[in-house]
């Protein structure tokens, strides 16, 4: 009994100690009578900040508020919206809410300003990632609130977060550095497929207008970078005509750098780019901007489909959906189509990014398990079915919004924009190293023989894909050459994609998914074209093929290797594969009818040097008959084997061998 009187007199000493020295200090002339000047600075900083808030620029407010709190700190309002500032800024620790949440009950827990304050603690400890708490805090909010649509998806939020911690692979943050990031807000980022340029939003002082939006940020503007010699390029504004004096914001960027996408005023727009110009942005059509609001899109690896976002109402499933439109035959974008409740929940998508492995869609959703705000999901396209989304895990994703990740072509680097303890200002552009691991066993020592167990860890999957990049120049003056690169299934003989070569440069760049078998034709205007195949099986893994490719113009002496004429074994029966070729050749033969060629066959060492030769010979006819069966004169058309005497690779490894065994077509008149 003593024990419980003891207990109850040191609490009513607890509540007497916290009414005598934790008091709400008022801005009033009683507190501070000495003080005038002073407290009408401090009360005109409260009330700018309190106007910036309103205006969603809880940074800015910071500033004023602190500049108050420096004069009184002891004021529940004052300490109550900072905290709230806190929650909403995008250039600080939003943890640090919880500092000044927690005094403004002290000084006061019963003040009616505080009336919300149990909802703000809730999504303080939310941030914090200490879910039990917050939903605790969250279940006071709604017991005297009453129930709140909002504060149960917070609660589902933090059992989603208990539920993922510590999930998914482990990642390294990596700051681009000041050449790319500023004091002011980066974001949208989007990459080219082998990471040597990044365009992305910014809203900085230098914007192409110089216009303040009413947020108190300048305009969005887009910017490049280039990474050069281990480095990032200072980032330049792009200028006319992509920026204006509006808002213009990046969206995305084809793999090979030459298209990107643009969000002007709810809409999107398209920019091509040759040499080192982009040209003025053009309007979708009203198949992709079906609505007034299309906030992000992508291109597919192929070019042929094209995935954006909108808040079409006549088809979601709620808020923000992503859709897909299909490139027809006639070079128009086809309907929308609504990617379906694999992909979209009833809350919102956003910031779809479709890998160039064909298959992989990065989005970005407020449904499907999110820990918090925005999070990062994934789903796979498996025989034309989305599969369920799946998350990132809790290393990526966060309780804040997580959005706009690009992943590379390899797959084990992404690029994000957020904010982080060494963010120069406010978000910045991030560089994301997904940690791979290997499996190791965990040896059981009380056994009475070791016994090895797998542990179970999250792989980070490589992607399976090649990327084919290179340079095509003139073979005599080595300068770059404005080629056309078209890419065909040698399967079905359908053509995949079609790009053009820098025209400045003449750099390429292209991503081709496994399981194919590829035929490339390179052709310019006044050159022989240039073939190559590459056969990639389903398994193989990411690696780069980089070549210069050099162009023989079209002149006596030149030659060329049919790469894609394809014959079956130890026979002289060309395959249909071959036909694209040697369609190609025809097509050079009608626009130059002075050309008199050579079609020459060549083999291996491997058998006997005679039946080598006649098989080389009548390889080679059968190329002249094919061309003559297409209406080309027989007397512009010569045929010779070479069997093995011409080889051009080592014939003591296989793919020497394969090198030898070819075709070639060379202008003799």
């Amino acid at each position: 009994m003593k024990y419980l009187q003891l207990s109850f007199y040191i609490f009513l000493s607890c509540i007497t100690q916290s009414i005598l020295f934790a008091q709400d200090v008022e801005f009033t002339k009683k507190n501070f009578p000495d003080q005038k000047e002073q407290m009408k600075e401090a009360v005109e900083n409260m009330k700018t900040g309190q106007s910036y808030m309103d205006a969603g620029d809880f940074d800015g407010a910071l500033e004023y508020l602190f500049k108050a709190q420096e004069f009184n700190s002891n004021n529940v309002r004052l300490n109550y919206i900072i905290g709230i500032s806190y929650l909403y800024c995008t250039q600080h620790d939003k943890t640090k809410a919880l500092e000044y949440l927690e005094k403004a009950m002290e000084l006061d827990m019963i003040n009616p300003d505080l009336d919300e304050i149990q909802k703000y603690l809730g999504l303080t400890y939310h941030y914090k990632r200490e879910f039990q708490t917050a939903i605790k805090h969250f279940r006071r909010y709604i017991d005297s609130h009453g129930e709140d649509e909002l504060i149960l998806k917070k609660i589902e939020e933090c059992r989603n977060g208990i539920r993922l911690a510590d999930s998914g692979v482990e990642v390294e943050f990596i700051n681009l550095g000041e050449a790319v990031n500023s004091e002011y807000a980066e974001y949208g980022v989007t990459i080219n497929a082998d990471q040597t340029e990044i365009y992305f939003t910014s809203r900085r002082s230098n914007s192409t207008g110089g216009q303040i939006s009413g947020d108190h940020h300048y305009f969005e503007d887009i910017y490049s970078s280039k990474f050069q010699n281990g480095a990032w390029t200072p980032a330049s504004n792009l200028g006319h005509p992509i920026n204006t004096a509006e808002h213009d914001a990046s969206v995305a960027l084809s793999p090979d750098g030459s298209k990107m996408i643009i969000y002007r005023e709810g809409l999107l727009y398209e920019s091509i780019r040759k040499g080192s110009q982009w040209s003025e942005p053009k309007k979708f059509p009203e198949t992709i901007n079906i609505s007034e609001h299309q906030p992000s899109a992508c291109y597919s690896y192929d070019g042929k489909k094209l995935f954006f976002v909108s808040d079409y109402d006549k088809n979601t499933h709620g808020g923000l959906d992503i859709f897909v439109s299909e490139l027809q035959t006639n070079g128009q974008w086809g309907e929308a189509e609504n990617l379906g409740l694999a992909i979209n929940s009833i809350y919102d998508e956003d910031a779809v990014y479709f890998h160039p492995d064909g298959k992989t869609l990065y989005f970005s959703s407020k449904g499907h398990h999110t820990i918090g705000g925005y999070d990062i999901f994934k789903s796979t396209l498996k025989h034309g079915t989305w599969t369920e989304a799946e998350s990132m895990g809790s290393h990526i994703n966060t309780p804040g919004d997580d959005i706009f990740l690009s992943i590379t072509a390899k797959g084990d680097e992404g690029y994000i924009a957020t904010w982080r303890e060494d963010s120069y200002g406010s978000k910045d552009i991030y560089k994301i190293d997904f940690k791979i691991k290997e499996e190791e066993p965990v040896v059981v020592k009380e056994e009475p023989e070791p016994v090895e167990v797998k542990e179970e860890v999250v792989v980070v999957e490589i992607a399976k894909l090649i990327l084919f990049k290179g340079f095509i120049l003139d073979e005599e003056s080595q300068s770059p050459v404005t080629a056309n690169i078209t890419i065909t299934d040698v399967n079905t003989n359908e053509e995949i994609t079609s790009i053009t070569s820098n025209s400045e440069t003449g750099k390429f760049l292209m991503p081709l998914p496994s399981g194919k078998d590829y035929a490339i034709n390179i052709d310019a205007e006044g050159y022989l074209f240039h073939s190559e195949n590459f056969s990639i099986e389903e398994s193989t893994e990411y690696y780069e093929a980089e070549k210069i490719i050099t162009l023989n113009k079209i002149k006596v002496g030149s030659k060329i290797i049919l790469r894609n004429v394809f014959f079956d074994t130890n026979s002289a029966n060309l395959k249909t594969e071959s036909e694209p070729e040697l369609d190609h050749l025809v097509m050079i033969l009608n626009e130059h009818q002075d050309l008199k060629v050579e079609i020459g066959g060549h083999t291996d060492d491997v058998g006997n040097e005679g039946y080598n030769q006649q098989l080389s010979e009548k390889r080679a006819q059968s190329v002249v008959s094919y061309l003559i069966g297409k209406g080309i004169e027989s007397s512009r058309l010569v045929s010779k084997g070479y069997g093995e005497s011409t080889p051009i690779a080592d014939n003591t490894t296989k793919d020497g061998r394969a090198l030898n065994r070819r075709t070639e077509f060379q202008i003799i008149e």
